[in-house]
């Protein structure tokens, strides 16, 4: 007497629908979390290791800090985005869409998986890095590829 299963090809089919359903939604979660960290780090005032502040440049405008942002994308649509004006300068509402444009624009060449993009959208913001020695982004992306790593590794298990 052969055995009978007491479910179809369609139950198996829901508990992976189901499965799938919840890795996205922790996955989005962790990069929703993941850009909100790096928008904090980027935007918090940082020193070295003598004390000065690496992160005070003057930012008159508010558009360089407003800048400053995140998208999240999954197979080539945006699906969770971070910019905000920043508070300081004088206004910052140019920065924060210039931010956003880029990160769109970014955002097209990825079309596959799961993507974060973190960046600060000012044309300048590498003249402010590089030439005035100042921090941007360039820590908080380090830190936030950390942290990130980090979780997915708990995640993992």
């Amino acid at each position: 007497m052969p055995l009978k299963p007491l479910f179809t090809d369609k139950d198996i089919s829901k508990v992976f629908d189901r499965f799938e359903e919840r890795t996205d939604k922790i996955l989005l979660e962790t990069m929703k979390y993941a850009g909100e960290y790096f928008v904090k780090i980027a935007r918090d005032e940082k020193t070295d290791e003598g004390g000065n502040k690496i992160t005070d440049y003057r930012d008159i405008t508010g558009n360089l800090r407003s800048s400053v942002g995140y998208i999240v994308l999954k197979d080539g649509k945006s699906v969770a985005e971070g910019f905000k004006v920043s508070g300081r300068g004088m206004g910052g509402s140019r920065g924060m869409q210039q931010g956003k444009k880029l990160a769109r624009e970014l955002g097209r060449t990825h079309d596959k998986g799961y993507v974060l993009i973190g960046l600060a959208g000012m044309n300048y913001a590498v003249f402010v890095e590089n030439m005035k020695n100042k921090d941007v982004i360039s820590f908080a992306s380090k830190a936030t590829q950390q942290m990130l790593k980090q979780l997915i590794t708990k995640i993992k298990k």
